[in-house]
């Protein structure tokens, strides 16, 4: 089910739209791919916040294997307050993004900007 993949998703869906924005080469589908990036992230960390049982992490072990072998990712309460506050900066700064990235950057290169942007963001989530 999608609920046991849940965890993983906010690193992940910025990762996958990162690639998106390089190829679409718009500045204004790139603002609207990352704002929807973003507000999905809020919201799955939400989620999250709430299904967390205390003294019960959620753990996600990538590629199947177990922790003393594989890659584990766990989300604990603090964890999940960490992410769920990078979800609510990011959701709020990428509407300010439209009106002050004119002024630094010129239009036609924006979407290198929002590229690094998901790439940084999938970094601040999955730590």
């Amino acid at each position: 089910m999608i609920v046991d993949h849940l965890p993983i998703l906010p690193v992940v869906l910025p990762l996958l739209a990162a690639p998106f924005c390089i190829i679409l080469k718009n500045r204004i589908l790139c603002w609207g791919l990352v704002s929807i990036v973003s507000l999905s992230c809020l919201l799955i960390s939400l989620f999250i916040i709430t299904s967390l049982v205390p003294g019960n992490p959620l753990i996600y072990s990538i590629g199947g294997w177990e922790s003393p072998v594989g890659i584990s990712y766990f989300i604990d309460h603090l964890n999940g307050v960490l992410l769920f506050f990078v979800c609510m900066l990011t959701s709020f700064l990428i509407l300010f993004f439209s009106f002050s990235l004119d002024w630094d950057i010129s239009k036609k290169n924006q979407y290198f900007f929002y590229t690094a942007f998901l790439l940084c963001f999938a970094g601040l989530v999955g730590v």
